[in-house]
Order: C-alpha cells, then sequence, then structure tokens
C-alpha cells in the first residue's frame, strides 16, 4: 500500500542551549494518495499493536542487523570515529554516539551472542513502547497538495489526530559534560580513519556565518593541499555542526596518521597564514550557503 515506510531517531538539540534536546522518534513514509487510507492504517498498526515478545523473531532481526553493522564497519568507519570525538561534547553528541555509534554497535553484538538475555530486553522495549508510544504530543506532518489535504481533514486524518496520549513524565536530561577521550580503534584496513573534534559556537552567536565559511576555507586551502596532496590521504575535510556547537576536522583513508593529526592541531595556525582572493572568500561562501540550503529530494 505504500513506497516506504520506516522509523528514526532524532535528537532536536535546543540551538540556544546544546546541551538541551527533545528526542523524538519519527514515524516517516510515503504512498500514493490513493493508498493514503492504508497507509495511515498501518501507522496507526504500527503505533497501537507493536509487540516485542517473539523470541525468535527479535533474534533473527538482532543478527540480521549485527551481520550489516559488521560488514559496514570499514565503511562506515569515519562515521563511527565523528561520533566517537563528538560524543563526550554535549548532550546532541552523546545521544548520537549511542543511538548511531560504537555504543549501538557493542549493543547489539551483546544480545546477538547471548540470546539468553534476551528476555532482559524484551523487558526493556516493552517498557520503552509503553512510555512513548503514543507520545505526550504527536505531531503529523503531511506533503501534499492543498486539495488532498483537507481531504484528509475532511476524515479527520483517518484517525491518527485522536491517538490517545497518556499523561506520562516528560524525559529528564541527565548529561554531565566529562573530558574528551583520546583512543583508537583497530579495524580490518591498512589506512585510517580520522577525526579531532572540539565544542565551538552555536547557531546563535553572531560568528556562527563566519565559521561556516572557515570549515570551507579549511577545507580546501589547508586540509586538502596538506594531507590529500601531500601526504597521501584519500580526503580530508572540515565540517561545522552549529545546532551541536561543533567543529570538526576528518581524514579517512589516511596511510600518515601522525602527520595528520599535526596539521589537525596547526590548522587553524595555518589558515591565519593564507591569503585568500576575493573569487575564493566568494567561493566558500557559495559552498557554505549550499550546504544550509540544500535542496529537499
Amino acid at each position: 500500500c505504500c513506497g516506504d515506510i520506516g522509523a528514526f531517531l532524532a535528537a532536536y538539540p535546543n540551538i540556544q542551549d546544546n546541551n538541551q534536546c527533545t528526542p523524538a522518534l519519527i514515524l516517516h513514509g510515503k504512498a500514493l494518495y490513493r493508498h493514503v487510507p492504508a497507509f495511515l492504517a498501518l501507522c496507526q498498526e504500527i503505533i497501537n499493536e507493536t509487540i516485542f515478545t517473539n523470541k525468535e523473531r527479535l533474534l533473527d532481526l538482532l543478527q540480521q542487523q549485527y551481520t550489516l553493522l559488521q560488514n559496514s564497519l570499514s565503511r562506515q568507519a569515519l562515521q563511527y570515529a565523528v561520533n566517537e570525538a563528538l560524543g563526550n561534547l554535549n548532550l546532541a553528541g552523546q545521544l548520537s554516539q549511542k543511538w548511531q555509534g560504537l555504543n549501538f554497535y557493542y549493543l547489539i553484538q551483546k544480545y546477538t551472542k547471548a540470546p539468553e538475555k534476551l528476555d532482559l530486553l524484551i523487558e526493556q522495549l516493552g517498557s520503552l513502547k509503553n512510555k512513548i508510544l503514543p507520545g505526550r504530543q504527536t505531531d503529523l506532518v503531511f506533503s501534499c497538495d492543498e486539495k488532498f489535504f483537507q481531504e484528509l481533514k475532511s476524515y479527520d486524518f483517518y484517525g491518527l489526530t485522536k491517538l490517545p496520549h497518556k499523561n506520562r513524565p516528560l524525559w529528564q536530561q541527565s548529561w554531565q559534560k566529562t573530558a574528551p577521550l583520546a583512543q583508537g580503534r583497530i579495524i580490518a584496513a591498512p589506512v585510517a580513519f580520522t577525526v579531532l573534534g572540539f565544542s565551538t559556537l552555536g547557531y546563535t552567536h553572531k560568528d556562527a556565518p563566519a565559521l561556516f565559511v572557515a570549515a570551507e576555507l579549511l577545507e580546501n586551502k589547508v586540509l586538502h593541499a596538506q594531507i590529500r596532496e601531500k601526504g597521501g590521504a584519500y580526503g580530508s575535510g572540515a565540517h561545522y555542526l552549529p545546532a551541536q556547537a561543533s567543529f570538526y576536522f576528518y581524514a579517512f583513508r589516511d596511510p600518515n596518521l601522525s602527520v595528520t593529526l599535526d596539521i589537525f592541531a596547526r590548522a587553524n595556525a595555518l589558515l591565519l597564514t593564507e591569503s585568500f582572493t576575493d573569487r575564493e572568500l566568494f567561493e566558500a561562501q557559495l559552498k557554505a550557503l549550499q550546504a544550509i540550503d540544500a535542496p529537499v529530494t
């Protein structure tokens, strides 16, 4: 009845205080207009009738997920490194690390290799379902034309706006900043995937636009020349995450780890020694705008 359906987690950090988040479970999908009633009925079924008591099916899903994670470990090594580097900087980084980083990998590994512990997982999943499905507040978002939206509205969105809302306690945010942990992990690859992350200015700071541009200049004028062209790495760059008030340097498929780390440490100083033409500055601004205002596909 639908072309796609799935779920994901989002931290939604507060841009005024990146140590405050409003985590959400997002159920999403798409369907032809004529299939929307059946699609929304499926959404209701997922929300109201999801169960985790089928131990055999749950173990099968965990094994599939673990195989997928194992097979993609080298391909996703850079993203794992990013999550590890940013995980201790703020609450949003920690949530991302737990949901998508090595913490998640080890959790799946734990239950896959010790299926006798599934009863505990089933209990935890059931408890989570009772806490968040349906939640205190449900936001329903449609992307469609005005005529079809009015049709949906006339049918009360096929019952999705009338889901029972239980008066559950709000999620308690408990996070304490710890010192960044320098670490290395061994993987089946002859090259390194390296990230240096640190806290910086948030979205609302007056200098945030300059950091967007600085990231482009660092990537194209400093890191590429030093790490890619001279050091032989497959690629490198700099990235600014304003919502998390974080910034990081990265290099991937890099044969010269110690040299790259030294360049990361000196990158800001190297940038200050560079001179830029008006054209280079303009192109850096354009690339920054492209990253902010990317088209929705």
